[in-house]
């Protein structure tokens, strides 16, 4: 069975997003980006409470009032820092490749299933690339309303469009009854 499609840059940011969720890489990066951001947060509070606070106060309690300023915009914010890393990643993707956007995009891939595996082929400005992958590498599938992602190791992925290749539905049922039984229950 084969699946022919062109993936575009919408179902790359799309990857993204997936990829932000389910990827230890990105959970860690989150965890770091969280703390630079509180970081961020008190120093903000120091230097806003500097401004604020009354001059002829004791140098002890300034630093007191500044140090608490900071620790509680800290906490307050938190759930805001938390979820400052998926927009500030898809932000920097999309940074990053403004200007490719219309040069690398869309990729011509083919993706030919059988009982063993997957052969993945793209073709992006003549230069193909062929790649193999056994069912029993695919260590993750996720989807969404748009997407099924087969995840082969931590950052190589299958994107595969689900209303983007072209396929009779006969086919179309023969390919969700050869992914349900090599990598579990979706929906193409």
């Amino acid at each position: 069975m084969r699946l022919h499609y062109q993936l575009t840059y919408s179902d790359f940011l799309a990857l993204q997003q997936d990829s932000i969720q389910h990827l230890s890489y990105h959970r860690k990066r989150a965890q770091v980006t969280f703390w630079i951001l509180e970081l961020l947060i008190f120093w903000g509070g120091l230097s806003l409470t500097r401004h604020i606070l009354p001059t002829d106060l004791s140098s002890s309690l300034m630093w007191g009032l500044r140090i608490s300023a900071g620790i509680l915009l800290a906490v307050l914010l938190a759930p805001l820092s938390k979820k400052g890393y998926r927009p500030l990643t898809i932000w920097q993707y999309r940074l990053l490749l403004r200007k490719e956007k219309h040069t690398t995009w869309p990729k011509d891939v083919t993706v030919a299933l059988d009982q063993e595996g997957l052969r993945v082929q793209t073709q992006q400005n003549g230069v193909k690339t062929n790649t193999e992958i056994q069912w029993e590498k695919i260590q993750k599938v996720s989807e969404d309303h748009q997407h099924l992602y087969l995840y082969y190791d931590e950052l190589n992925v299958i994107v595969v469009p689900k209303n983007n290749y072209k396929a009779s539905n006969e086919e179309k049922a023969e390919i969700e009854k050869l992914l349900d039984h090599k990598v579990g229950h979706v929906r193409i």
